[in-house]
C-alpha cells in the first residue's frame, strides 16, 4: 500500500477548512483564512484555488459543507462564520459573491461567530444553518424561507455545533460551550415558545488523578458516595470500584479503551488488588504510582 503526502504552504493562514461541500471524485478542500478570505483547493493542485472570494471583512472562524457526497439533498454549499459577526451561504457553482447572507441590523451589535453547521437537507428544497456565537447565542436560519426559525442563549461562548446528521430530518443538534459544558438539543419537535427541549452536562475533567487536586467542579454528593469536588481541592482515593464506575459516568462504557485515559487504567489495574488495604495505605500506593509515570 502507497500513501502519498502532501505538503503546501501558503502566504496567508488558514483557520478552517471542510470537505463538506466536493464530491468524493473532486477532492476540493475549502478553506478560511485569517484575511476572511474564501478558499476552495484542488488537493491534487494547489498552485492556485479554483474558487476565491473575499467572503468576510476579518478571520473566518469556522466553514461547514453539505450537499458534496449527497446525492438528491440539494445543491452543494459551503457557510462561514466570522469576526465580523456575519454568517454567509456559498454555492461553489456561483462566482463572487454569496447566496445568503444572515448579519445584524445597522447599528446593532456584531458579535464574533464562533461555530457554524448545516442540517435538515434531506431533500433538494429544505436546508437550515445553526451559528454559534461568542456571547453563547445560538441561531437556527432556514434557508428556503430565509427566516430566522429560532434561537437560545447558553450563557457561554459557543465552540462547536453539529447535527448527528446533516442528510435526515432534524434530530438532534449538539453544542459545546466554554466552561466544559455541552447541550443536546431535541429539533424534532419545536414549541411555539419555548424552543426545543434539551438537556445539559458539566463534563468532569481530571487534570490529575485520584488524591490529587482536580481542576473542575463538579460531581453530584449521590454519585457514588462522593463528596462534593470543588476546584483545587484534594480528593480522598475511594474504592478501586467506586473509580471504575466514576469514570464509565463522565466517559461513556468504552472509557477503557480510550487512548488518553490509559494512565488511570493502568493506575487502577496496580491497585486493584489493594481494595482492603487502609484509606492512608491506597492513597500512598496511588501516589506512588502516579509519581511513577
Amino acid at each position: 500500500m502507497f500513501f502519498i503526502h502532501l505538503q503546501t504552504e501558503k502566504v496567508k493562514a488558514f483557520k478552517c477548512g471542510t470537505f463538506g461541500a466536493s464530491s468524493l471524485r473532486e477532492r476540493h478542500l475549502a478553506t478560511g483564512d485569517f484575511d476572511g478570505n474564501l478558499n476552495i483547493w484542488n488537493v491534487d493542485d494547489t498552485t492556485s484555488p479554483v474558487y476565491s472570494a473575499a467572503a468576510h471583512k476579518e478571520i473566518i472562524n469556522c466553514i461547514d459543507g453539505v450537499g458534496g457526497p449527497m446525492i438528491g439533498s440539494g445543491a452543494p454549499e459551503l457557510v462561514t462564520g466570522s469576526r465580523d459577526g456575519s454568517v454567509k451561504v456559498w454555492d461553489p457553482r456561483q462566482k463572487g459573491k454569496p447566496v445568503a447572507t444572515m448579519e445584524p441590523a445597522a447599528g446593532e451589535d456584531r458579535r464574533d461567530c464562533w461555530a457554524v453547521t448545516f442540517g435538515n437537507s434531506y431533500n433538494s428544497e429544505e436546508r437550515v444553518v445553526c451559528a454559534g456565537y461568542d456571547n453563547g447565542d445560538i441561531k437556527m436560519f432556514d434557508l428556503r424561507m430565509m427566516t430566522l426559525r429560532w434561537e437560545i442563549n447558553v450563557k457561554n461562548g459557543v465552540c462547536g455545533l453539529e447535527f448527528d446528521r446533516k442528510n435526515i430530518e432534524m434530530n438532534k443538534l449538539v453544542a459545546t460551550t466554554l466552561e466544559s459544558k455541552f447541550f443536546i438539543f431535541d429539533v424534532r419537535t419545536q414549541h411555539p415558545k419555548k424552543g426545543f427541549s434539551y438537556l445539559s452536562e458539566k463534563v468532569c475533567v481530571f487534570a490529575r488523578c485520584l488524591g490529587m487536586k482536580v481542576l473542575k467542579p463538579k460531581l453530584q454528593e449521590t454519585d457514588f458516595n462522593l463528596p462534593l469536588i470543588e476546584p483545587g481541592v484534594p480528593i480522598k482515593p475511594q474504592k478501586i470500584a467506586d473509580v471504575k464506575k466514576l469514570l464509565t459516568l463522565h466517559f461513556g462504557e468504552e472509557w477503557e479503551m480510550m487512548a488518553d485515559l490509559k494512565f488511570y487504567r493502568e493506575i487502577i489495574q496496580r491497585r486493584e488488588t489493594t481494595e482492603d488495604q487502609s484509606e492512608d495505605e491506597l492513597e500512598g500506593g496511588i501516589m506512588e504510582d502516579i509519581e511513577d509515570f
